[in-house]
């Protein structure tokens, strides 16, 4: 009965199964957000300091992340966006 009521107490402090869901349509979001800006980047061949703290300060300010995440999903969106043929993926 005591395991029963564990359970049940549990099973109500656990997130809703779409939470987890959001969580993960978020960091797609933000990857792909953050890949399309790095293209935009690179279509003239010269990836400039400039353009690379720009892209900076635009995810961590409407994503809210701070430096070292949107470091982490830097280098992750920027690996995408280098495996991709084309950016259909991203949108």
């Amino acid at each position: 009965m005591i395991d029963m009521f564990k359970s049940i107490i549990q099973t109500i402090k656990k997130e809703p199964s779409g939470a987890a869901e959001k969580t993960d349509s978020e960091l797609e979001l933000q990857i792909a957000t953050c890949a399309l800006l790095l293209e935009m980047a690179h279509a003239d061949d010269e990836y400039t300091a400039e353009e690379e703290a720009h892209i900076a300060e635009l995810m961590q300010q409407r994503f809210d992340l701070s430096h070292d995440a949107f470091e982490e999903l830097r280098s992750l969106a920027d690996q995408r966006r280098r495996e991709q043929i084309d950016l259909w993926g991203f949108t």
